[in-house]
């Protein structure tokens, strides 16, 4: 069991409900963990769409994936669906962390957390003061937080 604060899922302000499906499974027919890895992906394009794009009323932020992690508590099974959760957990200087987890019924499956690199006209670039607010208002609450 990995060490730390468990999650809830009252704790994420973007929440999607999506199913458990057949192809998920591996040999062991519990849910592989490139189901999680796509489940996180789909999680960070609804933070997108429901709170940056938002936000940003339509500018422009220009992102690249450079770090995933992912601690897994106990195995999924099919069939069913589960409750997978998004919301910030650290803002950098040109980068922000997103902490994501997985529930079914409300127990924690896995917990993970994706940066984000702001991308600017010739590399790196700083994250502005309106992309700092709107992450700001979409930040895990709780233990998990930071």
């Amino acid at each position: 069991m990995p060490r730390g604060p468990v999650p809830t899922v009252q704790d994420f302000p973007v929440h999607y409900v999506t199913r458990i499906l057949f192809s998920d499974l591996d040999a062991q027919m519990h849910v592989n963990n490139i189901a999680y890895i796509r489940w996180f992906q789909e999680g960070r394009a609804d933070f997108d769409t429901g709170v940056l794009k938002a936000g940003l009323h339509g500018a422009k932020l220009r992102l690249v994936l450079a770090h995933q992690e992912i601690d897994y508590f106990s195995p999924l099974h099919y069939p069913g669906s589960v409750t997978v959760a998004t919301g910030v957990r650290r803002i950098g200087t040109a980068s922000y962390t997103l902490g994501h987890a997985v529930f079914r019924d409300d127990v924690c499956h896995a917990r993970g957390q994706s940066v984000m690199v702001k991308l600017g006209e010739s590399g790196g670039g700083s994250l502005s003061d309106l992309e700092r607010s709107v992450l700001v208002g979409g930040q895990i609450t709780g233990p998990w937080s930071a």
